[in-house]
């Protein structure tokens, strides 16, 4: 249809007469929503359907127009007489799909920055356009959280529009914890076009270290590859940021033959710098670097005055020293009982690293230490190793039956360990530390599964019982993976268990963890006596899982007096509509 035939067809509609016949009305109707004139859609639409209460296709035209004046009110009301009337249609696809979507965009325009990101993470999951709109609009938000949490949303998608926004964030946002958000989304997103950005804040020594930290991995994310002369600009600037960034693309190309670059690097004035040219030296896997030997050079640095560089220096030479003559192993031993808990930690770490090279050290340090985190990442060590895997499985089992503090892994270079949580509030993911903690408990829950540990469904029982399961909308979306088939086993176990609480929370977990549609009745079945909170997360589970089954079910949910959970439904329904 042409531009002039259309607007004459346009004029027809809106001049059509009161008394004009159905399918007129539905045009008429149409237009009015075509040109935004939504009131006067309702108008007619409403006054069509009291002449005839009994037309099905008048109905779905008065609740159009209602969700696209986004009116939640009265199209949450029209929605409940509609399936009283037609029962058959509480699974109407095209009506759940513009009722959820009513739901979710008068949410945003709450003052409740809650309510808005609750909005922003349904229009996330609907992963339609409709959500890629909303998502942009979010990206100004007035609240900082709700723009550094829409950062992690978005950077899980594709559109080019977002990644425009993200761009202009990166370049113009004030907060730097949006900042460090856009930082990582443009890594992520691989946008080549942010790389001057990102070489700007690397060789800025006042910004955050997070920020520079976010950058560097950022850049050699986006990097194909990177020449000789490039290197050896990076690491004779006077920029702590891009000396560090050599020493992560040496490592990531394993570029072998620019080892040489390294060197004046082991003496840089920055701990961080020396630590980072010892671990890509290991990494490396070279015996000499410009004449002298790994060893003497690692010898050399692990009596360095900053026990993180001291710790890699150990590492680098228990690595390239099996006899053990220079002793690597016997520093690392010291900083096992170092008086700093966190250096007994990142040493910890550093002996798990070493994998076949951490022996004996590991299997001696390992029955003998009194420090419980770093009795586990030995354990996780020896796991590794498959060396006496029972003690270390019963060790790690002992960790999470006796000891309830949040858990967390940190990362120092290629260091990996659990570590205490020293993790705060985050407005973008509630109970953030908790959720964290919850994930780290279930990773070691998973690596005893694996083992077929004989007590791992008993830790699993303990963990549901003690700690409910159950992450926020964003948690699960932007912290939790799939489960290994042999910890989803034993959780599956549990669905008969004789306690109604841990058949609970073992179905939450299926749903979120392995995406279990067996489960669905039985997080529907739970749902009337589970209180507010519990609610939601029921809800989320379902969304996990997305099977249409859910949508009657979802149907009700839509119409929950409480605000959060009536925008979780409606995210919900259209993961099942959209999966």
């Amino acid at each position: 249809m042409n531009s002039i035939s259309r607007f004459f067809w346009l004029c027809c509609a809106l001049c059509a007469p009161a008394c004009a016949s159905e399918e007129s009305i539905l045009k008429t109707v149409r237009a009015h929503l075509i040109i935004d004139d939504c009131l006067t859609a309702c108008r007619i639409a409403g006054q069509a359907l009291q002449q005839n209460p009994d037309s099905k296709t008048l109905w779905i035209s008065y609740l159009s127009a209602l969700c696209h004046a986004r009116n939640e009110k009265g199209a949450l009301d029209t929605f409940r007489q509609f399936v009283l009337r037609f029962p058959e249609e509480k699974s109407n696809r095209e009506i759940l799909e513009k009722v959820s979507w009513c739901i979710i965009e008068n949410s945003y325009a709450s003052p409740s920055p809650i309510i808005r990101l609750t909005a922003v993470l349904g229009a996330f999951f609907s992963q339609d356009a409709k959500g890629v709109v909303l998502l942009r609009r979010s990206l100004h938000d007035e609240n900082s959280q709700v723009r550094a949490a829409t950062i992690k949303l978005a950077s899980h998608l594709r559109d080019s529009s977002l990644q425009d926004e993200i761009m202009g964030v990166l370049l113009k946002d004030s907060v730097w914890k949006v900042r460090v958000e856009a930082i990582r989304a443009v890594g992520q997103m691989q946008m080549v076009e942010a790389k001057p950005r990102l070489l700007d804040l690397i060789g800025n020594d006042k910004i955050h270290d997070s920020e520079k930290a976010a950058a560097i991995e950022a850049v050699v994310k986006m990097v194909d590859r990177v020449e000789p002369e490039q290197l050896k600009q990076l690491v004779s600037s006077d920029r702590a940021g891009f000396r560090l960034l050599a020493c992560e693309l040496i490592a990531h190309y394993q570029l072998a033959d620019q080892a040489d670059l390294l060197v004046p690097l082991l003496s840089d004035y920055h701990a961080g710098v020396r630590a980072g040219a010892l671990q890509t030296l290991g990494l490396l896997r070279i015996k000499t670097v410009q004449g002298s030997g790994i060893t003497e050079i690692a010898a050399r640095a692990c009596r360095d005055s900053d026990p993180s560089v001291s710790i890699s220096g150990a590492w680098l030479l228990a690595l390239n020293d099996p006899s053990q003559t220079l002793g690597g192993q016997q520093v690392l031993k010291g900083f096992l009982s170092y008086p700093d808990p966190k250096m007994r930690q990142l040493a910890a770490g550093a002996v798990a690293a070493l994998g076949k090279y951490g022996q004996p050290l590991l299997s001696q340090e390992f029955r003998t230490t009194r420090d419980h985190y770093v009795k586990m990442n030995l354990a996780i060590g020896l796991i590794g190793q498959r060396t006496e895997t029972q003690a270390a499985c019963h060790s790690l089992f002992k960790a999470l039956s006796n000891h309830k503090e949040n858990w967390m892994w940190k990362e120092e270079g290629i260091f990996r360990y659990i570590a205490q949580s020293d993790l705060t509030h985050s407005e973008e993911i509630p109970n953030y530390p908790e959720a964290v903690n919850q994930l780290t408990r279930l990773e070691v829950l998973e690596i005893l599964a694996i083992l077929q540990y004989p007590y791992a469904q008993q830790a699993i029982k303990a963990f549901l019982k003690e700690r409910r399961w159950g992450l926020t909308g964003m948690a699960s979306a932007l912290l939790l993976t799939e489960g290994d088939e042999a910890a989803v086993d034993l959780v599956r176990g549990l669905l008969q268990d004789s306690d109604k609480e841990v058949r609970i929370q073992a179905a939450l977990i299926l749903a979120l963890w392995g995406s279990e549609e067996a489960v669905v009745k039985q997080l529907q079945d739970a749902y009337a006596t589970a209180d507010r909170d519990l609610k939601g997360q029921i809800l989320e589970g379902i969304g996990r899982i997305g099977s249409e089954t859910s949508l009657p079910f979802l149907a009700e949910r839509l119409q929950d007096p409480f605000p959060t959970l009536r925008i979780i439904a409606a995210a919900v329904t259209l993961e099942c509509l959209y999966h």
